[in-house]
């Protein structure tokens, strides 16, 4: 905007001191320059950087721009200073994402956990018991047997792996006719990984289904910490015993505790563990067949951390007509 004869500028500043421009190397004097002027010339712009009339501060000031054309405004007259304004005052943020959460895996171990994944009529394997009634226990051929409901739970209890060094705190409580803290709220990582995985293990189905008292026994243990709150809940039946689940959702809420529910087998067809998540802003997942806890367990971990939506694999199979 000032360029003089063959000098052109690139470098602008608010008429302060800048290092000096230009690479101090040999050129060839223009109309209007002189040999002292080579030190403000860069080879690689091939441009001369720096005002002529100002050299002894290295700068190119843009004030002659306003000079000559009356109907700009200067915006760079004068810097920007570092001292805050008068009654400032910094503002405060709170960062939620960022907290350390605290988990509780509320596990059922009633007796229907011992069952076949999807219903009763077929023989458990190992168990000991004619379950389907026809005069054998476990027939021979292994395509007629089955894992009961406990051991795809174990399963996809295992996979808190995922919370291994990412900050997060897990308590496991397992219930049945009365609820039961078998391992205390403590950090995942690798040297407790294997606290977990043997107290998952040690689950022996038997008795009632008390979620109520699960629930409950839930509030209160989380209602110790001042982390974000949540609840894992999965069970394959109906509340049998104890206080109603729905009883327990006011202290959850008043502590901001939220309840991600699996359900399986005969809880599939039942409302109460969708009701207790949506009212406690949380989710619930159906794996109507047990075998799918692992993919439904993966799946409410992600959403719990704000991790995205995963996909699931699903089975499938293609007609004669490609359908």
């Amino acid at each position: 905007m000032q360029g003089d004869g063959a000098v052109s500028q690139t470098e602008f500043c608010a008429g302060e001191p800048r290092s000096p421009p230009g690479r101090g190397s040999t050129c060839t004097p223009g109309v209007s320059l002189t040999l002292s002027d080579c030190q403000w010339y860069d080879p690689m712009t091939m441009q001369y950087e720096g005002d002529p009339a100002n050299h002894g501060v290295g700068t190119l000031v843009l004030e002659p721009a306003q000079a000559n054309f009356s109907f700009l405004t200067a915006p760079w007259q004068g810097c920007p200073q570092a001292a805050a304004p008068a009654g400032f005052v910094a503002p405060t943020f709170v960062n939620n994402c960022t907290a350390v959460t605290t988990v509780l895996l509320a596990l059922d171990r009633s007796g229907s956990m011992a069952w076949h994944r999807t219903m009763i009529e077929e023989e458990v394997c190992a168990n000991g018991i004619d379950d389907d009634s026809d005069g054998a226990i476990d027939r021979d051929h292994q395509q007629w047997r089955t894992e009961p409901r406990i051991a795809f739970l174990r399963a996809a209890a295992g996979m808190l792996a995922l919370a291994n060094g990412r900050g997060q705190r897990v308590g496991i409580v397992s219930f049945n006719g009365l609820a039961t803290l078998d391992l205390s709220i403590q950090d995942v990582n690798a040297g407790t990984v294997g606290n977990f995985n043997t107290a998952i293990d040690n689950l022996m189905p038997g008795g009632a289904t008390a979620i109520g008292r699960a629930l409950s026994s839930s509030a209160v243990i989380l209602g110790e910490t001042d982390a974000n709150r949540t609840v894992f809940l999965i069970s394959d039946g109906h509340n049998t015993e104890g206080e109603t689940p729905e009883s327990v959702v006011p202290a959850l809420t008043a502590q901001g505790t939220r309840v991600f529910t699996i359900s399986t087998g005969g809880a599939s067809n039942d409302p109460t563990l969708g009701g207790i998540a949506s009212m406690t802003r949380g989710a619930t997942l159906d794996a109507r067949d047990s075998r799918t806890l692992v993919n439904a367990f993966v799946r409410q971990f992600a959403r719990s951390n704000n991790d995205g939506t995963l996909i699931p694999l699903y089975p499938y199979s293609v007609n004669r007509a490609d359908r």
